[in-house]
């Protein structure tokens, strides 16, 4: 019995599509042929909906649910692609349940419980490192940030940003690892210094 690749069983694709080099490397990746009689898409391409940012994967999903709930038997295929053809995304569906998969309880309570627990500082003061951080923004652009901090006692504490050269570095670098220096801002708020 000759073997059949698993993209051959996929009845209906919609391939995301903000540039027909999207397409070509969707197709490559999954070897399609020029021939094949599938059409690329369900939901009618991103051209034709709006364009990049609107929201289209959401409606890829939408119109590839509503095949498979006329074609319940089949399985779909949607996929997507971010900024520069850098991340991609491939998700199947089916309209029938695969087999209950119940998880082992005992084992992941096992996990949580011993994975230590770090406190939480409300006021700390020195060296920190950055273990993850955001800045927040509103229609003027970038207001200040926020970063979660890991203190040399393994404590945890949350550190406010408020200078701008600061806040533009964060935004233009990485800062996950970075040692900062943590002041104390006064009414329980820290304040990262760099």
């Amino acid at each position: 019995m000759p073997w059949i690749d698993p993209i051959d069983e996929v009845a209906h694709l919609d391939l995301y599509s903000c540039f027909g080099s999207s397409v070509g490397f969707a197709t490559d990746a999954l070897g399609l042929k020029a021939t094949d009689s599938r059409p690329l898409t369900v939901t009618g391409g991103l051209p034709f909906h709006g364009g990049p940012g609107n929201n289209y994967m959401t409606h890829a999903v939408a119109s590839m649910v509503e095949n498979l709930r006329e074609n319940p038997s089949d399985s779909g295929m949607v996929s997507g692609a971010g900024m520069h053809m850098t991340h991609h995304v491939f998700a199947v569906y089916s309209a029938m349940p695969g087999a209950p998969e119940p998880p082992d309880e005992a084992t992941i309570q096992g996990r949580v419980t011993s994975t230590p627990r770090r406190a939480i500082r409300n006021t700390a003061t020195g060296m920190a490192r950055v273990v993850a951080y955001s800045v927040m923004h509103s229609r003027e652009g970038s207001e200040w940030g926020l970063a979660i901090c890991d203190l040399p006692d393994g404590d945890r504490c949350y550190a406010r940003v408020e200078d701008p050269e600061l806040i533009r570095a964060m935004e233009e670098t990485e800062w996950v690892g970075q040692k900062v220096e943590l002041v104390d801002a006064g009414k329980g708020v820290n304040r990262v210094e760099a």
